[in-house]
């Protein structure tokens, strides 16, 4: 479907106990068990002509009835065409008690007031209040089958997100709704919510082409039919769109069962299966855009924020992946694979910018200490472990003028640093004979000496040689 902003893939699973689907052309567990499905694709609306959902409709048809269903197929359905076919649709279900049904629409979709519609062709939609009117309700769809209470009901809208009608609306929001299924029921999504799903260059939508392949696969349940086709979505979409899911279901449906392996006469009986499958699922939430992950050098897919990266069919037991992603540190994890089971794990990879530094601090004294962002590393010859990044440096000694230094390190840098500290002069006073000016100036302890000076120097030899004069 060219020119569709997005798709929304729905699976409604709802489990009876102990059903189990049975192969086409192969005799059914019970004679009411039936395979049921209505397939509608619309193409030709007055506006907003899409180019995918006819031969998406009708190749999906015609797989299903490979796959055993009866299938009814209405292509370009108006409104009237569109409410009669799921009206006897229902009634089938209701009437094959344990039967299967499927519900497959490709065309234009919209959702208003929290409510999923899917429109005919000849949708007359002016403004808000005529949805209701002009479009099917797919929650009145889905509650429809559920009330049937037949064995398991899948319900597939690859429908474009976009409102071709949009302009005249004020509360219609981009794309579908959330289903928010009960238990027993699977929401899917051909992918992330707020993300663009391509339709392909081909005959067929990205999805949809690959949901076809898929199918033909034997051994896988419906859960696993989806997850292998997200994986294949993912990767061929380069991570671009990858498929997304919610819910839970109960229980089993296979559209080919496994196949049983043949036996002659001649042959000894195959040995039991193992305990325990040998390949499991992983599904890795990561922090980084356009994240890779490779097992052994081999990539395996790529993912970002939002976007999952889904591995299936990993052997099971420990196994080591490489992660990364531009502007981030390469990082290696043992995961543990579970078998048969879907595993889910969050990996967060460190920027290069958080990466870790080393930092050496030398001076040219001894007796100092060192502070890094104001913390106390003691004496130099300080070797630190530092994340990379901006980082101040001081090195200091009393009596000396301190060394500062701010520093911006990368991560895996080593770096010496050499502080060169020198002493801070001492002032001394210079000497002076007090005089008349200066006295006052003078301190006490100064005015003490320079007079003990000119006792000794001058009154004492006075004094002695007037004495001496005396006593002649």
């Amino acid at each position: 479907m060219k020119g569709c902003v997005g798709k929304l893939i729905v699976l409604g699973l709802l489990f009876l106990s102990g059903l189990l689907a049975a192969a086409p052309g192969s005799p059914e567990p019970g004679a009411s068990i039936q395979r049921i499905a209505l397939v509608i694709g619309n193409a030709n609306y007055k506006e907003g002509r899409l180019a995918n959902p006819v031969n998406d409709a009708t190749d999906m048809g015609a797989r299903l009835k490979e796959l055993g269903f009866k299938v009814t197929t209405l292509l370009d359905a108006d409104l009237r065409r569109m409410k009669d076919a799921i009206r006897d649709f229902t009634d089938r279900l209701y009437a094959q008690e344990g039967s299967v049904g499927l519900f497959y629409y490709a065309g234009h979709g919209l959702e208003l007031d929290r409510q999923n519609y899917l429109l005919p062709i000849n949708a007359d939609i002016r403004r808000e209040s005529d949805v209701e009117y002009e479009a099917v309700n797919a929650g009145r769809l889905l509650d429809g089958m559920m009330r049937a209470k037949n064995g398991t009901n899948l319900v597939i809208l690859d429908a474009c997100r976009n409102n071709p009608f949009s302009r005249g609306f004020r509360s219609v929001s981009r794309g579908l709704a959330e289903m928010r299924p009960s238990s027993g029921t699977l929401v899917l999504y051909a992918t992330e919510p707020g993300k663009v799903a391509s339709d392909g260059a081909e005959r067929n939508g990205l999805f949809t082409s690959q949901l076809l392949q898929t199918l033909k696969e034997p051994g896988l349940s419906a859960e696993q039919v989806f997850k292998q086709t997200a994986l294949r979505v993912h990767e061929t979409s380069s991570g671009h769109q990858t498929p997304w899911q919610e819910g839970v279901i109960l229980g089993n449906f296979y559209f080919l069962p496994p196949t049983a392996p043949t036996t002659t006469a001649s042959l000894p009986p195959p040995p039991p299966p193992p305990a325990t499958a040998a390949f499991g699922h992983l599904q890795l939430l990561v922090n980084a855009p356009d994240t890779e992950v490779s097992l052994k050098g081999q990539p395996l897919g790529r993912g970002g924020p939002g976007q999952p990266i889904n591995l299936a069919n990993l052997p099971v037991g420990n196994t080591e992946v490489t992660l990364k992603a531009p502007g981030h540190r390469t990082e290696q994890r043992t995961l543990i694979i579970e078998p048969d089971r879907w595993t889910q794990t969050q990996v967060a990879l460190v920027p290069e910018t958080q990466g870790q530094a080393r930092l050496k601090v030398r001076s040219n004294v001894s007796g100092d200490r060192v502070f890094i962002d104001g913390k106390d590393y003691g004496p130099t010859k300080v070797e630190a472990e530092l994340p990379a990044g901006e980082h101040r440096v001081r090195v200091e000694k009393p009596d000396h003028q301190p060394h500062e230094e701010r520093l911006i390190l990368t991560a895996g840098e080593t770096r010496t640093l050499t502080a060169r500290l020198t002493p801070v002069a001492t002032l001394t006073p210079r000497s002076a004979t007090p005089t008349a000016s200066n006295t006052s100036q003078v301190p006490s302890s100064a005015k003490g000496t320079a007079e003990t000076v000119v006792r000794k120097a001058v009154i004492e030899p006075q004094v002695d040689r007037l004495m001496k004069n005396l006593f002649r």
